[in-house]
């Protein structure tokens, strides 16, 4: 399957906006264990249902979803947050979570809120 120019520029733009924000706490990383094997369409409604647009096809990977939400924040106005969420594609019963924006709190808060949701 080949990409179209705008996925490959919208990919572009995305990976350049993550690479451009540095390590915690505004960029955070969780691994995490799950008892039953997570569901990839319960996945990405779940995080469509937090407020992010679900990006199709920017990650190679079927087991892994990537997204972006904008966010308004009293202090700090609209603030963009992306997601990567990394499924063993093995178990599905493992994943690791990432989490990144330019404002700390939200990014904490937004971690910790997917992986509680995605722990039941």
């Amino acid at each position: 399957l080949g990409t179209s120019p705008r996925s490959s520029r919208l990919a572009r733009a995305f990976f350049s906006a993550w690479k451009a924000i540095p390590d915690a706490p505004l960029k955070l990383q969780q691994i995490c264990h799950t008892q039953q094997p997570l569901d990839m369409n319960r996945t990405r409604a779940l995080v469509g249902s937090a407020g992010f647009t679900v990006a199709e096809g920017l990650d190679p990977s079927q087991s892994n979803v990537v997204g972006v939400g904008a966010f308004n924040c009293e202090i700090s106005g609209e603030t963009v947050v992306m997601l990567r969420l990394e499924v063993d594609p093995r178990s599905h019963k493992q994943f690791r979570i990432t989490v990144a924006s330019n404002n700390a709190l939200l990014t904490s808060s937004t971690k910790e809120f997917l992986v509680r949701e995605l722990g039941r």
